[in-house]
């Protein structure tokens, strides 16, 4: 008896530890501002806009976004970019935060004239902690030439929600019933 309750105790400590350690699911939108000098002359100026799905992996302390961004400027036309954004960081007491990243395009479409593709780019964030409920993360990313983007990433958690298991004291409540249910039948016998 005493081997089965062992079992029981550890199978019930390893499901709540892999509960515990997972990934979770975000969709995300992209906000943001585009400064500096442009990537042949003169002042640029512009904006970025995006959309796309996040999955943070809180064992590696992991943030990668995949989407498009549209980025429109005055000297460099529109963009439409297909892009991988991996914020890395710390994840503690359900809240990521993040320190460092890379944005790497992975496509292109419009006037593409000075984004490499496949090539990453390294960004600093300028702040931003992101709770698994949702919220935002705000980074400064340097882009072409001498130009940098302030952007704004603000995320809704679309992870689903996980059946909640019977407690482990109501299978325990429910066995013991069970063996008093036998031993009152054996003394009927």
């Amino acid at each position: 008896m005493q081997a089965i309750k062992s079992l029981l105790a550890v199978s019930v400590l390893a499901v709540a530890g892999a509960a515990n350690a997972a990934t979770h699911n975000f969709s995300y939108t992209e906000t943001g501002t585009i400064a500096g000098l442009g990537p042949l002359s003169g002042i640029l100026t512009g904006s970025i806009n995006g959309t796309g799905t996040a999955v943070l992996d809180d064992v590696a302390g992991t943030l990668t976004l995949t989407g498009t961004s549209v980025a429109t400027s005055n000297l460099g036309g529109t963009q439409n970019l297909t892009q991988t954004v991996v914020f890395s960081g710390t994840f503690a007491g359900g809240v990521f935060t993040a320190t460092s990243g890379t944005n790497t395009p992975t496509a292109c479409t419009g006037s593409c004239g000075y984004v490499q593709t496949n090539v990453a780019a390294p960004f600093t964030t300028a702040g931003g902690s992101l709770p698994l409920a949702g919220g935002t993360l705000n980074t400064t990313m340097q882009a072409a030439g001498s130009s940098v983007s302030t952007e704004q990433w603000a995320f809704v958690n679309t992870t689903p929600t996980p059946e909640v298991p019977v407690p482990a004291a109501a299978w325990l409540f429910g066995s013991g019933l069970f063996a008093l249910a036998g031993t009152a039948r054996r003394r009927r016998s």
